[in-house]
């Protein structure tokens, strides 16, 4: 809970660009590692403290459509969750400019389970949503828990962001 909550305070007001970087929190670990839980207690934490996350889970039992990137996939998955609503019941996503409208002067801390579910590698268009709505603007952040470390493709400055802060480092 703690680690969660020292992350988000320290960064969640930075803003930054494509020069100056900022790490999401990751919980990465073997399965059965607590990973769930711990994003878990940091979405309780976080919204006693009163941060809005948001938190999706990228399951293996979730179903993703063939024509989707992994912008779309993301973009399904946190519709669901602020609607809060299964994602497969979603027909229409929020696009990412609607998002950034909803979030104006809120804190937003987007909690991801299992991201290795996307693949070895995020695509471009999951890796630029990331980074331009929840690493990028102040008031905003990014965990995640995934089983590996995860390769993000299209951004040749820093291919290796989600080798992030780890809680025992």
């Amino acid at each position: 809970e703690d680690y969660c909550w020292n992350k988000v305070v320290h960064r969640i007001d930075v803003k930054v660009d494509h020069f100056n970087k900022l790490s999401p929190a990751a919980f990465v670990c073997f399965p059965k590692g607590g990973k769930t839980s711990a994003l878990s207690v940091c979405f309780d934490r976080l919204k006693k403290e009163g941060v809005n996350p948001i938190l999706i889970s990228l399951n293996s039992a979730l179903q993703f459509h063939e024509a989707e990137d992994h912008a779309q996939i993301l973009l399904r998955m946190i519709t669901a969750a602020i609607l809060g609503i299964s994602p497969d019941k979603v027909t229409t996503s929020a696009s990412a400019e609607t998002l950034n409208s909803y979030f104006q002067g809120h804190k937003v801390v987007l909690l991801i389970d299992d991201l290795h579910c996307l693949g070895q590698s995020i695509d471009a268009t999951g890796a630029s949503l990331l980074l331009e709505e929840f690493l990028y603007p102040a008031g905003r952040y990014l965990v995640f828990s995934c089983l590996h470390p995860v390769g993000i493709r299209g951004i040749a400055s820093d291919p290796n962001w989600c080798l992030a802060d780890r809680p025992w480092e």
